[in-house]
């Protein structure tokens, strides 16, 4: 599922720039530092609600397609990938992963002379994996949900300049696979929440 998840995000985001022809295209592509937890309510009080996250840290790449077809309103798409150097403490991990992909619309607004922000929000798709060496692990999760992307823009030329951004995606897990020493599993995750937020930085391309 994660191969899936991370090819049609990534296929959705070519197409989308190649068809894109007219005036009015934003290619955004820079580094991300991502959070993303699990939570599970049960029947625990309001109070255990932090307390049974499983938070992980990591860093990535950003890849972003805008275009504008009427006045300031625009149709984005969003692919984010970051890989966490230490998802657990209690056991050494590797080949982890965090994916994060959007498909929404927004609003573009002039702060300043060449200064702008973008917001939007549409659908959330994500994925989540990691592997563990000594128990010869694999597990992955699938996540739907809705995501939320703003991005602050300043533009040196034209054609070039910079944009600093956040997005938060909250989503409901839907599917958990699991392998064990080749035994698979599959079901539905016993988490009820995931939430995962991106900072991001990088260049900005308007055509």
């Amino acid at each position: 599922m994660k191969k899936k998840i991370a090819l049609f995000g990534m296929l959705f985001v070519l197409i989308a720039g190649v068809s894109a022809k007219e005036i009015g295209l934003v290619v955004n592509a820079g580094a991300i530092f991502t959070h993303s937890a699990k939570y599970d309510w049960g029947t625990a009080p309001y109070k255990n609600y932090w307390t049974k996250s499983n938070g992980r840290i990591g860093g990535g790449f950003d890849l972003q397609l805008r275009y504008t077809f009427y006045k300031q309103l625009a149709v984005y798409t969003m692919f984010d990938a970051a890989f966490p150097a230490r998802p657990n403490n209690d056991a050494p991990m590797y080949g982890t992963y965090l994916i994060d992909w959007q498909l929404g619309l927004g609003w573009t607004f002039n702060l300043a002379r060449n200064f702008d922000v973008f917001f939007g929000g549409g659908l959330a798709l994500g994925g989540t994996g990691k592997k563990q060496r000594s128990l010869k692990l694999t597990s992955d999760t699938t996540n739907v949900g809705f995501g939320i992307n703003c991005n602050f823009s300043y533009m040196f030329i034209p054609m070039v300049g910079i944009y600093a951004g956040v997005s938060d995606n909250v989503y409901v897990p839907v599917n958990y696979r699991m392998n064990v020493n080749g035994i698979k599993t599959s079901g539905k995750p016993s988490d009820r929440l995931t939430n995962a937020i991106n900072l991001k930085l990088g260049l900005q391309l308007a055509f």
